[in-house]
């Protein structure tokens, strides 16, 4: 029997690689890889060593650009199915031009590919960024249902989520009814967890700062985090499923205080990495949103508790969500190996 291809995009990134490996663990697809540069002996190197050598060697690897539609409809000739997880992620930046232009253009082009070569289904990895943007003062926890508002002051990031999703799912529904293929959305929260390659990315560089003591009191505001495992097993599952086909999925294990991001870390790492885990009060976080922007944020959602019902990929999906201790302390051991934080362990000083 022959095997289904899917195709990956984005197979370096965070959640891509990640995303990748399940599926040639899976064993039953044949699985190609989208790069944009397979002559980086750096990034090539660090996907062998994450895949190991068998796993690697079944991965096809081609070269596509999220600003070049030709690259992606071609790297997804003969797929059976496509998960597009490659997007930029740079939370902060108000530079739309890098940021909402190629989210939107490479979405397109995975949908046009889809089309031409006749996929039987999409999965893409959006965001809760496409879920929460502009629901001010909102106290009930954010479903599928909801969308971010889009307004003159959402943030770039926030625009190139909700305005690229939106465009997958306008593309299907305009689609002839014999044209028409499924499309299923991925939405994670903040995405912690180990890595597997080292790439940057803004979550795990958050990992990094606790770790490493970069953040030195932390403000009372809560975050809302997934396990990069369980969503990579979203997007799975989200291929595997057809009761999935037409669904937006939150992935959302728990909204916990910042502060015990860095708690839960103590007593395996406390002594070997600076991590001191101290409240901010409101007085000092006052005072320095007069002088700071994301100090500003952080002060405008002192307590505030902003949650999300992840209880949906539970229910279709399967997912049993990892909680915020082990995705933290899963995360140590890989920023090490991954050459993200150096290695100050006790037990490795012992043994080398």
């Amino acid at each position: 029997m022959t095997k289904a291809t899917v195709t990956v995009t984005g197979v370096t990134g965070f959640i891509g690689s990640r995303v990748c490996l399940d599926f040639l663990q899976h064993g039953d697809f044949k699985v190609r890889g989208t790069v944009r540069d397979k002559s980086s002996k750096s990034k090539m190197d660090m996907l062998k060593k994450a895949f190991g050598e068998e796993l690697f060697g079944r991965l096809d690897l081609v070269e596509a650009d999220l600003l070049d539609e030709e690259s992606l409809i071609s790297a997804c000739e003969g797929s059976t199915y496509i998960v597009h997880t490659a997007s930029p992620v740079l939370f902060n930046s108000k530079d739309e031009d890098k940021l909402v232009k190629p989210a939107v253009s490479g979405t397109v082009a995975i949908m046009k590919a889809a089309r031409k070569h006749g996929v039987k289904k999409v999965v893409i990895t959006s965001s809760t960024a496409a879920i929460v943007a502009g629901h001010k003062d909102r106290t009930t926890a954010f479903t599928e249902e909801d969308w971010s508002k889009l307004e003159d002051d959402t943030g770039a990031y926030f625009k190139s989520k909700t305005l690229a999703e939106k465009a997958a799912w306008d593309f299907v529904k305009d689609l002839p009814e014999e044209e028409k293929f499924g499309l299923v959305t991925i939405n994670p929260v903040i995405v912690l967890g180990p890595t597997l390659t080292g790439g940057y990315s803004e979550t795990v560089d958050l990992g990094k700062q606790i770790v490493m003591g970069d953040i030195p009191m932390y403000p009372q505001t809560t975050i809302p985090v997934v396990d990069v495992r369980d969503v990579s097993n979203a997007h799975l599952q989200a291929v595997l499923r057809d009761d999935a086909d037409g669904n937006r999925f939150i992935l959302s294990a728990e909204t916990v205080d910042m502060i015990k991001l860095s708690e839960c870390l103590v007593q395996t790492y406390g002594k070997d990495y600076n991590i001191e885990p101290k409240a901010m009060s409101w007085l000092m976080c006052g005072f320095m949103a007069l002088f700071n922007e994301e100090m500003r944020e952080q002060f405008k959602n002192w307590k505030k508790v902003i949650a999300f019902d992840g209880s949906k990929a539970t229910r279709m999906l399967g997912i049993q969500y990892i909680k915020h201790d082990r995705m933290m302390n899963d995360m140590v051991p890989s920023l090490i190996e991954t050459g993200y934080i150096p290695d100050k362990r006790s037990s490795s000083k012992v043994a080398n």
